[in-house]
């Protein structure tokens, strides 16, 4: 008995090391370009303009890229804890402590004990590995993707595989799906469907699940709770819609290179690519896992548990295959149910070995906090406008020239202005009030005769900063 409860205190002090490592560290580092500084900048905007319906590209500018729910996320953490890095980062890491405390509601097949104990393994494998250590303290969407995935996909299954499971299980895969769709699209129906529809066809449970997931009424709690805002962001801003789901759904993925994309660029990559974003992001469960599982088999159970969780797993992976556009990220769904059998795999080995495993993943984490809190990170060379604006005293009026970065709009607070057509640019170098100017330094160097009269500041990053007072 002592020994099952020093287990349990064991792994339960991993976790805490590695969520303490990654609290520790959302506020030691700048936001980052692009996508970081870009949602943390909406999630300010909101609170700026307090327009809550639709997310602010820039201002007046509606973003359709993604639903709101991630920004409102930030937006509320950074109206209680500040307009920083630590505020935009914290939902994120709300969204991965209420991930991984869904594990504990999980029906695990044995006493209670081993329950707690396996529960706690798939929270340190989900917070641990590569993609969920740095979405947990990342301002992106995927973080609340991936809440929404986990919550429907575990309850489905204690709904349709738990004798007497409660009707609230139902309705909560339904929630879930809501959130999903708020957070980012109808992508959450497939990567929920497509692992659902293969154990059903598989198994052969059509009934069951006609019997325990209320599909009508709970069909009409999802319209209730996502669709109202989807007709209100149309209404306001009329082709949203069009843009989010035939191109974000459609031309992303099977567009190389996409142009449609107004707000970047489309990410190309081979296809296949995504398996080897799966390998690294996994990490370093990718490793070990495989391993152990082609070693022991779990013993399946008539309900399939083992395929359930397998597509759990895969499906982001197979789904993202043939697509033209992709990002590591997009792996991060999978990874609910990769902790799950992990957590069953390890478990399942004798208890020397076990906890030679979970010492190890603690002793990488031990080190990072270490190397976190003393050197710091800020030393990275991650690409922001914080350093540089350093030099800009707040008070004179701050431009930039042919391209704004987000996080000079995040941490100016929406002063720093763009100016990027050459009439404009020549016009401005005329004038004399105080101007403190922001460039890329092979802009500057290809036109640095517009800007004699400008005293020069140190470089930056590849930027250069200019003052005429």
């Amino acid at each position: 008995m002592k020994k099952q409860s020093d287990i349990i205190y064991g792994i339960l002090f991993l976790l805490v090391l590695i969520l303490l490592v990654r609290l520790v560290s959302l506020g030691l580092y700048p936001l980052m370009d692009t996508t970081e500084a870009r949602y943390g900048e909406m999630a300010r905007k909101i609170l700026e303009t307090h327009n809550w319906l639709t997310p602010q590209y820039d201002y007046g500018v509606p973003f359709w890229g993604k639903p709101p729910f991630s920004f409102w996320a930030s937006a509320v953490t950074m109206a209680i804890f500040g307009i920083n890095e630590f505020g935009a980062r914290l939902a994120p890491f709300i969204a991965s402590i209420l991930t991984g405390l869904l594990f504990f509601t999980w029906p695990y097949s044995s006493n209670s004990k081993e329950n707690k104990k396996k529960a706690l393994g798939s929270f340190v494998i989900s917070i641990s590995a590569l993609i969920g250590f740095v979405s947990a303290g990342a301002v992106m969407t995927d973080e609340f993707l991936f809440l929404s995935v986990t919550l429907s996909m575990i309850a489905f299954w204690k709904a349709v595989s738990e004798e007497n499971s409660k009707k609230i299980w139902g309705y909560t895969f339904f929630v879930g799906l809501s959130l999903g769709l708020l957070s980012k699209g109808p992508l959450v129906l497939v990567l929920t469907g497509f692992p659902i529809f293969i154990w059903t066809l598989v198994g052969k449970r059509w009934k069951d699940i006609w019997k325990h997931i209320p599909w009508i009424s709970g069909g009409f709690l999802l319209l209730i709770l996502s669709l109202p805002w989807y007709i209100a962001a149309e209404k306001a801003t009329p082709g949203f819609l069009k843009y989010f789901i035939v191109g974000e759904h459609f031309e992303r993925f099977i567009v190389s290179g996409w142009e449609g994309d107004l707000y970047g660029s489309g990410h190309a990559r081979p296809l296949g690519m995504i398996w080897i974003f799966g390998l690294i992001s996994f990490f370093p469960w990718s490793v070990i896992l495989p391993f152990l599982y082609f070693k022991k088999q779990l013993s399946d159970k008539k309900n399939n548990e083992n395929l359930y969780l397998l597509m759990w797993t895969f499906t982001p992976l197979l789904f993202f295959t043939f697509a033209k556009n992709i990002l590591p990220a997009y792996v991060l769904p999978g990874l609910g149910g990769l902790s799950i059998i992990g957590s069953n795999l390890i478990f399942g080995l004798p208890k020397e070995k076990s906890k030679k495993i979970w010492g190890a993943v603690g002793g990488i984490y031990g080190i990072l906090l270490i190397l976190i809190i003393f050197p710091g990170i800020n030393s990275f060379s991650l690409p922001h406008q914080k350093n540089i604006l350093k030099n800009w005293d707040g008070k004179s009026e701050l431009i930039y020239i042919d391209r704004r970065p987000y996080s000079a709009q995040f941490y100016t607070q929406g002063k720093a202005k763009l100016i990027s057509t050459p009439s404009e640019i020549k016009e401005l170098t005329k004038q004399s009030f105080n101007q403190t100017l922001i460039m890329r330094r092979s802009y500057y160097e290809r036109n640095s005769r517009l800007f004699k009269k400008y005293s020069h500041y140190p470089q930056e990053r590849g930027w250069v900063l200019l003052k005429n007072f």
